[in-house]
């Protein structure tokens, strides 16, 4: 018995101590694990709306303005081209220490094949504190014959085990604050040329007052079309990420927790993405899930491509403005959220905000 309480002890020391040497190596410049880092700072049940996903996410929604215009506590789990069983996994953590009223999901990189996620299945995990749910992502991962180091992955101490032997003291100092509660804003607007690209022309007839018939071409973002009338394909998403995302919406549902679906605005809009947001739309209506495409509702938001995109896939800063207004408006009319302005007990929404003015208002102003 004695043997079995060392051991016991042993392994809860190992885990203690790689836990702190992750920590003491964290690159904290990686966009792959730093949110959930940061995740784990925040105090236990106060983010109210939790928003999970691909950096359409953290480029795009924007948690100071919900937080300074409307009171809202948010928080962004997001990080770069998130696979499915990756955002499954890190709501299972979530929901060990949060209470969030409602859940926020972007389906924009569902459309992905197993073989385009490469390294994004298993960066965010090596913040990730072990468990079982950490364990069972890992697994998830390796499903498609990744193989991660079960036990490495697990550790996460040992990926970094390079860094640790060049570490200097510039590793620790305060750098420049880029992320608000998940959210990164982005001032650049995309070239013209690259937004060409996506740019289509349609072609159409109209009649002339003398009753001629008559053709008539306006370029248009392809983006910018409603929702085709067409078989929605079987293959459309990938059979893994069709279960992960079931999972996803069942553990909100289980837990009684009110989730949204969301594609923000973007211009490289392919037809295989356009397929697998018809697929999407399908299982969200088989739930009762709302799905709120982006790419449909661009004039409703006042998006103006040219002026609110930082590239042809992600919001710059000024879209995220009209984007998170127009979410907002969404959380009120369907959501019961209280305001948290002026509650001690999110000073830190309140300082966020503050720090974001401090280092762009003059930027902002200008």
């Amino acid at each position: 018995m004695k043997q079995v309480c060392r051991g016991i002890v042993f392994l809860i020391l190992i885990a203690v101590f790689s836990i702190g040497l992750n920590q003491m190596t964290l690159n904290r410049k990686s966009e792959g694990c730093i949110q959930l880092s940061d995740f784990y700072q925040l105090p236990e049940h106060r983010v109210d709306v939790l928003c999970v996903g691909s950096s359409h996410v953290y480029y795009g929604i924007n948690t100071c303005l919900l937080y300074e215009t409307y009171g809202i506590a948010s928080y962004l789990l997001a990080s770069p081209g998130q696979p499915m069983w990756i955002s499954y996994y890190l709501l299972e953590e979530a929901f060990k220490t949060q209470s969030p009223q409602l859940v926020v999901f972007d389906i924009g990189t569902l459309f992905r094949k197993e073989e385009d996620f490469g390294a994004y299945s298993w960066e965010t995990l090596i913040s990730m504190k072990p468990s079982l749910s950490k364990w069972n992502a890992i697994q998830a991962v390796n499903e498609y014959e990744q193989c991660l180091d079960t036990v490495g992955a697990f550790l996460s101490f040992p990926y970094y085990h390079n860094r640790y032997v060049t570490l200097t003291s510039q590793d620790y100092q305060e750098e420049e604050r880029v992320r608000y509660n998940g959210y990164k804003p982005e001032f650049t607007t995309i070239a013209q040329k690259e937004l060409e690209k996506w740019e289509d022309e349609i072609s159409r007839e109209v009649w002339t007052e003398e009753g001629a018939s008559q053709v008539e071409t306006e370029t248009v973002k392809c983006l910018a079309q409603g929702p085709e009338e067409t078989a929605v394909l079987p293959d459309a998403i990938t059979e893994r990420t069709e279960h992960y995302l079931r999972k996803f919406i069942q553990l909100c549902q289980d837990r009684e927790v009110k989730l949204l679906l969301v594609n923000s605005p973007f211009a490289n809009q392919a037809d295989e993405k356009r397929e697998a947001g018809r697929y999407i739309r399908a299982i969200a209506d088989e739930y009762e899930v709302p799905l709120l495409e982006g790419n449909y509702l661009v004039d409703e938001m006042q998006i103006d491509f040219a002026d609110d995109l930082l590239d042809a896939s992600h919001l710059n800063y000024y879209g995220s403005v009209k984007y998170t207004n127009y979410l907002a408006q969404w959380m009120r009319e369907n959501c019961s959220l209280a305001d948290r302005r002026g509650d001690e007990a999110y000073s830190g929404w309140e300082q966020e905000s503050a720090l974001f003015w401090e280092n762009y208002g003059e930027q902002l102003t200008d």
